[in-house]
């Protein structure tokens, strides 16, 4: 996957700023909000999400956006997703509540975006990059899933521990499954 150099992150750490300030100014046109400081920064891990919005009690608040994702989007969803962050953050300080709650739908609408939850791998989205994503996400699954005899799905971590012999036993919808009943119809 493609990453973003340091002064790509630089740009876009400065873009946030800039549309932090947008927001405020079009809020304030309708509620009243203090200034608030959220600092920003890309974390690499992030890959399913393509930013997060939080509240540490000591520490305030912090927006991470996701490198890998941010990387292979498009400028106009880039930008949309800061709004959706910062949104979070002042709902949060006027509802005290980080959710996609109404408050945080009426500030979305209020600062010229619609209010989505979350981001798809459309081409209007990541543009000639969207099969790149769609793999990443395919391929973040941590591990197989096995469709036992009886019609039941069992993870990963199950059918491991029922392998080695750390768990005895797991109960599905029809009944246990013990290492010696362990049948897998097919791996999905």
């Amino acid at each position: 996957m493609t990453k973003l150099t340091t002064k790509q992150k630089d740009a876009f750490l400065k873009q946030h700023e800039e549309v932090l300030a947008e927001c405020l100014d079009k809020i304030r046109r309708y509620i009243a909000v203090q200034d608030v400081r959220v600092p920003a920064k890309f974390n690499g891990r992030l890959s399913s999400t393509m930013g997060r919005a939080q509240f540490h009690l000591f520490s305030g608040y912090l927006v991470e956006y996701s490198s890998k994702l941010y990387a292979l989007a498009t400028p106009e969803k880039i930008r949309n997703n800061m709004i959706h962050e910062i949104c979070h953050v002042i709902g949060h300080r006027i509802s005290g509540r980080m959710a996609h709650d109404r408050t945080w739908k009426r500030l979305m609408v209020i600062c010229g975006e619609a209010p989505q939850r979350c981001y798809q791998a459309t081409e209007a989205n990541f543009g000639e990059n969207t099969e790149k994503v769609l793999a990443a996400k395919k391929a973040r699954r941590r591990g197989k899933r096995h469709r036992m005899a009886c019609g039941c799905v069992m993870g990963p971590v199950q059918y491991k521990r029922i392998q080695s012999g750390s768990v005895k036993s797991y109960r599905c919808r029809h009944g246990i499954i013990t290492k010696t009943t362990l049948q897998v119809k097919e791996t999905i």
